[in-house]
């Protein structure tokens, strides 16, 4: 084989790595407590945004709530006040779902009339506000961060790896 080809090979392999390392980098904050807490933050941010869509003449769309219903016992560490608004807001927003998923299932645009996203917003926008707050307060704590550096942090010091590296 050419230098070019084994090259080309190297680079693939670096290149497989790097993206390897991206996605279990991902998967752990998601799972560390403070990743948690950032998914839930980042629905809340979508769902804000969908409360103001029938102002703007929007199509009314159905909020997120995976995030919340996974991770919702999983954040006991939050203060109990943030999560009494966050489950405040949830409750609004599953209110709403509610009122779309029977005017979807009727197929009648009359069940649309009484669904009002723009209700909810001051609710969402408060939980989001709390949360985003109690978020940067504690997001260099040690407790809440993901335990490894991924791959490419493990092997190249993020973790005293082969190149040795603090911890």
């Amino acid at each position: 084989m050419s230098e070019t080809v084994l090259n080309v090979i190297l680079i693939i392999v670096i290149l497989g790595l790097m993206v390897a390392n991206f996605f279990v980098r991902k998967a752990k904050m998601e799972r560390s407590a403070l990743g948690r807490v950032v998914t839930v933050l980042d629905e809340l941010r979508y769902n804000e945004k969908l409360t103001g869509a029938a102002a703007t003449g929007q199509k009314i769309k159905k909020f997120r709530t995976k995030r919340w219903m996974s991770n919702q016992y999983k954040i006991d560490f939050v203060p109990t006040e943030i999560v009494k608004k966050l489950t405040k807001a949830y409750e609004a927003i599953v209110g709403i779902n509610v009122q779309l998923d029977r005017a979807i299932k009727t197929g009648a645009d009359i069940h649309l009339v009484g669904v009002d996203p723009a209700s909810i917003k001051g609710t969402v926008t408060d939980a989001q506000f709390e949360l985003r707050e109690w978020l940067r307060t504690n997001m260099d704590n040690p407790a809440l961060q993901p335990k490894n550096k991924g791959i490419l942090g493990s092997l190249f010091g993020g973790g005293g790896g082969l190149f040795g590296g603090k911890r």
